[in-house]
C-alpha cells in the first residue's frame, strides 16, 4: 500500500492510501514522486 499526499493541497495529517500489487507498486511510486508527492510504502498482510 502506498501512503501519499499532495503537499500543495493538504497538511501532513492528510494522507491518502493506494492499494497496489507488487507488479505495479514501483510504477505508482514513480508517478507520485515525479510530481513531488511524499510517498511511503506500508506492507499489507
Amino acid at each position: 500500500m502506498l501512503l501519499w499526499r499532495n503537499p500543495r493541497l493538504h497538511d501532513a495529517d492528510r494522507v491518502k492510501r493506494w492499494a497496489a500489487c507488487e507488479e505495479h507498486l514501483e510504477t505508482l511510486r514513480g508517478f507520485l514522486t515525479a510530481r513531488g508527492f511524499p510517498c511511503e510504502t506500508e506492507k499489507v498482510e
